[in-house]
């Protein structure tokens, strides 16, 4: 990521023609998105920038960017310009001549519009209680939907990279492109993929995050490098669990069979924490639970319900590990004093 003032030195070589073929791409990208052009037109704008050049009178503006996007539409009537006098009346024609020539190998015109073009996102969220099955990406990539999710994702995939920002819980099936990493950002976890199936869950009420992959590879990053795990590549029933408040990432393993159940309306718990399982059963059928004490570590549940109501649920639970709970007002509060 480049900061505010490389990003004005990456904007001038990309004016004078002097980019790599990174930097470039970098630039593309950049403007393939509403937060990218908003960038680019306050650098246009900026004071540093216009220094720069011989002809401070003819600085950047909205014509300018305006004739930059027209520019580019306009191929045919492009001529080559002198490099020794660069002057901002040309700006829009020098990028148009970058585009449409020094990486014609690359893209065609039509092709670089539709690069350009803004990104259109859908927002697909679950209420608690409800899941979905088998939302299709633009790539063929399939997503199963957790209850009390929410998932974001372009209409269209552009550029180098398959991004997609979710919260809560999913399992994807992504689409194998060597050349296309597909990438969910969920909080403070990044998990890079290139075609592989795994579970997410990240609910932001929870304080442990986790990744489990069940086929493939996927590699992770969280939002602090200090953290152990920073940059592991998971391989097949490997499972990260990131603890967020001590920002700390442990590797294990764990059953596949029982994480994705959910997926076929199994409620499952894996010698879960109380306080996780509560938030679990609330997600599940809707319902608000509170603890009426703190949660020890020892405290867990593993067990799986088919078909069952909640108070099916709470009763084989009150009745197996000595909790007690009632409902007052549609809240379900759980005595878990004498948890065992």
């Amino acid at each position: 990521m480049y900061k505010e003032n490389e990003l004005n030195q990456l904007f001038i070589k990309y004016i004078e023609n002097t980019c790599s073929t990174a930097e470039f791409e970098y630039v593309m990208e950049l403007l393939s998105t509403d937060e990218g052009q908003t960038i680019y037109k306050d650098i246009l704008d900026n004071e540093d920038i216009n220094s720069v050049f011989e002809t401070p009178a003819e600085k950047p503006n909205e014509l300018i960017y305006k004739r930059i996007t027209t520019s580019i539409k306009q191929e045919h009537k492009i001529k080559k310009l002198k490099t020794n006098h660069l002057k901002f009346a040309k700006v829009a024609a020098t990028i148009a001549i970058l585009i449409s020539t020094a990486y014609s190998s690359y893209w065609l015109l039509p092709n670089i519009n539709e690069f350009l073009s803004p990104i259109t996102y859908t927002e697909i969220s679950t209420a608690p209680g409800e899941r979905l099955k088998n939302i299709e990406l633009s790539d063929g990539s399939k997503v199963w939907l957790n209850a009390s999710s929410t998932l974001r994702f372009p209409s269209k995939f552009k550029g180098n990279t398959r991004e997609v920002f979710l919260e809560g819980e999913a399992f994807f099936e992504v689409s194998h492109n060597k050349n296309k990493a597909f990438i969910i950002q969920s909080g403070t976890l990044k998990t890079e993929v290139l075609g592989t199936s795994f579970n997410v869950n990240n609910y932001p009420e929870n304080d442990h995050a986790t990744v489990s992959l069940v086929t493939g590879k996927v590699y992770i990053e969280t939002g602090n490098s200090s953290t152990e795990v920073q940059g592991k590549t998971l391989t097949p029933n490997q499972q990260l669990v990131y603890n967020k408040s001590l920002d700390k990432a442990e590797l294990g393993t764990f059953n596949s069979k029982n994480l994705t159940a959910w997926r076929h309306d199994i409620l499952t718990f894996d010698n879960e924490r109380l306080d996780e399982a509560a938030h679990k059963i609330a997600h599940w059928y809707g319902i608000e639970i509170k603890l009426n004490n703190k949660v020890t570590d020892d405290c867990r549940i593993t067990a799986q319900f088919e078909n069952q109501d909640v108070n099916g649920v709470l009763g084989s639970l009150s009745y197996s590990m000595n909790l007690k709970y009632t409902i007052i007002d549609k809240v379900v509060y759980i005595d878990n004093a004498a948890c065992d």
